[in-house]
């Protein structure tokens, strides 16, 4: 549960442990860090975030890092895998290098238009970068204004509207593995658990009930 941060061009080394440990690594350029750390504050001109303490115990963020790596390792969910490192980052940034977050202001036209690019390519792949040049967001605050006006990521609604969409097809009697390759998924599985988590039931059988 611990981050380790280093600072550019700082010295660094490994040491062996005697239980041993295993470790992930990220490496964010400066531009990322900037780009989050003017999110954050509000100030659109913003120097090299300089962490506090090079070593912290932050099971939290930790694992906001973990599920972020497995994400992009899967790499089932392009736009899930950016929205999860993206929001670890700032969270590293936020609670270990000073930077307060700052309210919201309402972003109601940009999310808007947001949301209706991503009903009308729900079945792309796309990604956050994408939407928020389309609306005139950066990126981590794309995510932070999406979820004020709407309670959702814009993942989390992604997902919501090509779960939506494959309901859709399913009552038409579309079987689950042509439904899950029209409407975004990168497979049936990936469909099933998203449909469940939302409905309760697996598609194959929302489609039987609706046959029957």
């Amino acid at each position: 549960g611990d981050l380790v941060m280093n600072q550019p061009l700082d010295v660094h080394d490994g040491a062996p442990s005697e239980g041993g440990y295993r470790y992930r690594m990220s490496y964010p350029g400066l531009d990322l860090m900037q780009e989050l750390a003017a999110s954050l504050t509000g100030r659109e001109s913003v120097g090299t975030p300089f962490f506090r303490e090079p070593v912290v115990h932050d099971p939290e963020g930790a694992a906001l890092f973990a599920a972020a790596h497995r994400l992009l390792e899967e790499g089932a969910d392009a736009l899930a895998g950016e929205e999860a490192l993206l929001r670890a980052y700032a969270a590293m940034l936020a609670r270990h290098a000073d930077l307060g977050p700052r309210p919201i202001g309402r972003e109601a036209g940009p999310v808007d238009r947001a949301r209706a690019l991503i009903e009308a390519r729900y079945d792309e792949d796309l990604s956050l970068a994408e939407i928020g040049a389309a609306v005139g967001l950066p990126r981590h605050h794309l995510i932070r204004a999406f979820r004020a006006e709407t309670g959702l990521t814009p993942h989390a609604f992604l997902v919501d509207v090509r779960v939506r969409r494959a309901r859709d097809r399913l009552r038409r009697g579309e079987a689950p593995g042509a439904v899950a390759a029209a409407t975004g998924f990168s497979d049936q599985a990936h469909l099933t658990r998203a449909f469940k988590a939302r409905l309760g039931v697996t598609p194959g059988v929302f489609r039987a009930a609706h046959l029957s």
